[in-house]
């Protein structure tokens, strides 16, 4: 599931189910320093009502327009064929080991991570050692505008094992990550109708549409390649827990981020795994914890380890307590190669299958005589 922060109270860290300022946690909310716009957040959300989140989507289109006249896709000034750099897009930069096109016998595998920091993730690419900081012909990531080997410089996150899981269990393929990923950010600036007020209301109106930023770079990668999308990974919510608003209103945002996102790619069977600490009984058992420390997130916690109750082919990953860095918050370096096969392993033990398709799906693998069963985003002609 989600990063979240803990509370920063004079001067001391409240971690989880710790009140020492001299002791360091385990499980965090995953969180990056507080925003001072955080303080409009109630202005400009439940002063509304409820009635925002409807607004929201029913005028987002018509703000998107204001913002770049003459393109009703368009979001933030970039439109789906925007050849500008997303700030959802940058951190994948770093990962990137030099210019590797896919080779045109092998198929190649896309995996969606989407999320805030620990999906940004700080693990220290020092820390790796092989096969994680050598290229592989059977990884990809898509950094600078192009596919290239997967060979972290910086910082990584979960894609760094979970490619070389996927890699090993698929040897004959290629394995490619897509990320988009920002610390310390909410949900609002993943919606697909975009709407610029209530992203600012969280801090995040100045990264523009991290949804956009996908579908940017998809199409500049079918542009070079024919793939499938086999998943989509998330982890994110701690910006969202610190209002009551947004905590209330998380899982009908995330449901349409997922559908929508489904109905963009061609694909209402597309498998979605929300990385998240507990299961309903871990959250009750630390109930008292939780709201000690932040009572907004109870709903995103009890809705993410909750998700395949309401969507279709979407799957909790429960990866517990994991050990951070010294701040609490971010997980560590072998925490986060932990994590990437974790989520490695739920994807292996899903299989895309008739039996795990959404009704729409099985509908157009019976009217195309099951000639497909996935649908593939193929290179522009």
């Amino acid at each position: 599931m989600s990063h979240f922060s803990p509370l920063l109270i004079a001067g001391c860290s409240l971690v989880w189910g710790l009140s020492s300022c001299a002791l360091q946690s385990n499980l965090a909310f995953d969180e990056e320093a507080f925003s001072p716009a955080d303080n409009n957040i109630r202005s400009a959300t439940e002063s509304d009502g409820p009635g925002l989140l409807a607004r929201e989507e029913a005028a987002s289109e018509d703000a998107a327009s204001a913002l770049t006249p003459g393109s009703s896709h368009a979001t933030n000034g970039r439109s789906a064929q925007s050849s500008v750099h997303g700030v959802g897009l940058r951190q994948a930069d770093s990962l990137g080991g030099g210019a590797a096109p896919v080779p045109k016998d092998k198929k190649l595998r896309v995996f969606i991570f989407m999320g805030q920091s620990n999906m940004t993730g700080h693990g220290r690419s020092s820390d790796l050692k092989p096969p994680y900081n050598q290229k592989d012909d059977r990884i990809r990531i898509w950094a600078h505008h192009r596919w290239e080997y997967l060979v972290p410089h910086r910082n990584f996150g979960p894609e760094t094992s979970f490619a070389h899981e996927m890699a090993n269990a698929n040897p004959d393929e290629v394995t490619g990550i897509i990320k988009v990923a920002v610390g310390a950010t909410a949900l609002a600036a993943w919606q697909p109708e975009y709407n610029r007020k209530l992203a600012a209301a969280s801090g995040d109106a100045m990264k523009g549409s991290l949804y956009q930023d996908l579908l940017d770079a998809l199409s500049a990668a079918r542009k070079c390649s024919d793939f499938e999308i086999d998943g989509f990974v998330w982890k994110q919510g701690g910006k969202d827990s610190r209002n009551a608003y947004l905590a209330a209103t998380y899982r009908d945002r995330f449901i349409h981020l997922v559908q929508r996102m489904r109905a963009d790619l061609g694909d209402s069977g597309m498998p979605v795994f929300v990385l998240t600490y507990f299961d309903q009984k871990g959250i009750e058992n630390h109930r008292k914890q939780i709201t000690r420390i932040r009572a907004n997130a109870l709903p995103i916690f009890t809705f993410q380890a909750n998700v395949s109750t309401y969507l279709p082919n979407a799957y909790p990953v429960f990866h517990g307590r994991l050990p951070t860095l010294v701040d609490g918050v971010h997980f560590n370096s072998q925490s986060l190669l932990k994590l990437g096969k974790m989520t490695a392993d739920a994807v292996l033990k899903h299989p895309r299958s008739m039996n795990q398709l959404s009704p729409d799906t099985v509908a157009d693998k019976q009217e195309d005589g099951g000639a497909s069963v996935r649908h593939q985003i193929s290179p522009a002609p």
